[in-house]
Protein backbone atom coordinates (compact mmCIF):
# COMPACT_ATOMS: atom_id res chain seq x y z
CA UNK A 1 0.00 0.00 0.00
CA UNK A 2 2.79 2.19 0.92
CA UNK A 3 4.58 1.53 -2.58
CA UNK A 4 1.32 2.72 -4.23
CA UNK A 5 0.79 5.80 -2.18
CA UNK A 6 4.89 6.71 -3.00
CA UNK A 7 3.92 6.01 -6.56
CA UNK A 8 0.58 8.63 -6.59
CA UNK A 9 2.71 11.06 -4.82
CA UNK A 10 5.60 10.91 -7.21
CA UNK A 11 3.53 11.59 -10.33
CA UNK A 12 3.74 15.43 -11.70
CA UNK A 13 1.07 17.81 -11.51
CA UNK A 14 1.02 20.91 -13.26
CA UNK A 15 0.49 24.09 -10.74
CA UNK A 16 -0.24 27.50 -11.14
CA UNK A 17 1.09 30.16 -8.33
CA UNK A 18 0.48 34.17 -8.63
CA UNK A 19 0.45 33.46 -12.52
CA UNK A 20 3.24 31.19 -13.12
CA UNK A 21 3.18 27.75 -13.75
CA UNK A 22 5.70 24.79 -12.91
CA UNK A 23 5.58 21.10 -12.41
CA UNK A 24 5.95 19.65 -9.17
CA UNK A 25 4.92 16.22 -7.70
CA UNK A 26 1.60 15.46 -6.80
CA UNK A 27 3.02 15.32 -2.54
CA UNK A 28 4.65 18.59 -3.00
CA UNK A 29 1.16 19.81 -4.52
CA UNK A 30 -0.76 18.86 -1.59
CA UNK A 31 1.41 20.31 0.92
CA UNK A 32 1.54 23.95 -0.82
CA UNK A 33 -2.36 23.42 -1.12
CA UNK A 34 -2.15 22.29 2.89
CA UNK A 35 0.03 24.87 3.70
CA UNK A 36 -1.68 27.51 2.02
CA UNK A 37 -4.90 26.62 3.39
CA UNK A 38 -3.60 26.56 6.79
CA UNK A 39 -1.20 29.92 6.74
CA UNK A 40 -4.91 31.55 5.89
CA UNK A 41 -6.49 30.28 8.85
CA UNK A 42 -8.57 27.26 7.79
CA UNK A 43 -8.46 24.89 11.28
CA UNK A 44 -9.41 21.76 9.17
CA UNK A 45 -6.35 22.51 6.97
CA UNK A 46 -4.21 23.43 9.72
CA UNK A 47 -5.11 20.38 11.64
CA UNK A 48 -4.42 18.38 8.58
CA UNK A 49 -0.73 19.46 7.98
CA UNK A 50 0.08 19.00 11.55
CA UNK A 51 -1.37 15.31 11.39
CA UNK A 52 0.64 14.80 8.51
CA UNK A 53 3.85 16.13 9.34
CA UNK A 54 3.22 13.76 12.30
CA UNK A 55 3.06 10.73 10.43
CA UNK A 56 5.69 11.69 8.15
CA UNK A 57 7.95 11.78 10.94
CA UNK A 58 7.28 8.51 12.06
CA UNK A 59 7.20 6.87 8.46
CA UNK A 60 10.94 8.55 7.88
CA UNK A 61 13.54 5.82 9.14
CA UNK A 62 15.89 6.73 11.33
CA UNK A 63 19.09 5.19 10.97
CA UNK A 64 20.22 2.46 14.31
CA UNK A 65 22.81 4.69 15.83
CA UNK A 66 20.67 8.27 15.63
CA UNK A 67 17.22 6.19 17.39
CA UNK A 68 16.80 7.27 21.40
CA UNK A 69 16.96 4.57 23.70
CA UNK A 70 14.49 2.42 24.40
CA UNK A 71 11.91 1.54 27.02
CA UNK A 72 12.63 4.38 29.56
CA UNK A 73 12.83 8.38 29.82
CA UNK A 74 14.84 9.93 31.64
CA UNK A 75 13.85 13.06 33.16
CA UNK A 76 16.05 15.46 34.56
CA UNK A 77 16.37 15.71 38.21
CA UNK A 78 15.56 12.19 38.83
CA UNK A 79 17.74 9.66 37.18
CA UNK A 80 20.91 10.56 35.25
CA UNK A 81 21.08 6.68 33.34
CA UNK A 82 19.32 3.63 32.97
CA UNK A 83 21.19 1.58 36.25
CA UNK A 84 20.13 4.48 38.38
CA UNK A 85 16.45 4.95 36.90
CA UNK A 86 16.22 0.97 37.79
CA UNK A 87 17.65 1.68 41.22
CA UNK A 88 15.32 4.55 41.82
CA UNK A 89 12.23 2.57 40.38
CA UNK A 90 12.99 -0.92 42.81
CA UNK A 91 13.20 1.00 45.72
CA UNK A 92 10.01 2.75 44.78
CA UNK A 93 8.17 -0.75 44.56
CA UNK A 94 9.85 -1.66 47.43
CA UNK A 95 8.33 1.00 49.43
CA UNK A 96 5.15 1.05 48.02
CA UNK A 97 4.64 -3.13 49.34
CA UNK A 98 5.87 -1.95 52.62
CA UNK A 99 2.71 0.55 52.83
CA UNK A 100 0.58 -1.87 51.15
CA UNK A 101 1.29 -4.53 53.93
CA UNK A 102 1.23 -2.01 56.60
CA UNK A 103 -2.00 -1.14 55.18
CA UNK A 104 -3.33 -4.43 55.68
CA UNK A 105 -2.08 -4.93 58.68
CA UNK A 106 -3.74 -1.81 60.19
CA UNK A 107 -7.24 -3.05 58.33
CA UNK A 108 -6.59 -6.29 60.35
CA UNK A 109 -6.07 -5.03 63.53
CA UNK A 110 -8.98 -2.49 63.38
CA UNK A 111 -11.26 -5.46 62.58
CA UNK A 112 -9.74 -7.74 65.23
CA UNK A 113 -10.44 -5.05 67.53
CA UNK A 114 -13.92 -3.89 66.64
CA UNK A 115 -16.57 -4.60 69.39
CA UNK A 116 -19.28 -7.36 67.99
CA UNK A 117 -22.60 -5.86 68.51
CA UNK A 118 -25.12 -8.85 69.24
CA UNK A 119 -28.12 -7.46 68.17
CA UNK A 120 -31.06 -9.53 68.99
CA UNK A 121 -34.52 -9.05 67.17
CA UNK A 122 -37.24 -8.62 68.92
CA UNK A 123 -40.97 -9.47 67.80
CA UNK A 124 -43.51 -7.82 68.78
CA UNK A 125 -46.74 -9.27 69.18
CA UNK A 126 -50.35 -7.82 68.31
CA UNK A 127 -53.20 -8.84 70.79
Amino acid sequence: MTTILEDVLSQPVSVTQRNKSSTVTKGQALILVLMNQATKGNRRYTDALITLTDKIGRLVEVPEDERPPHGIMLVPGKARSTEEFERLRDEMEAERAARDKEYANSQNAIETNRPRRNIQRRDKQIS
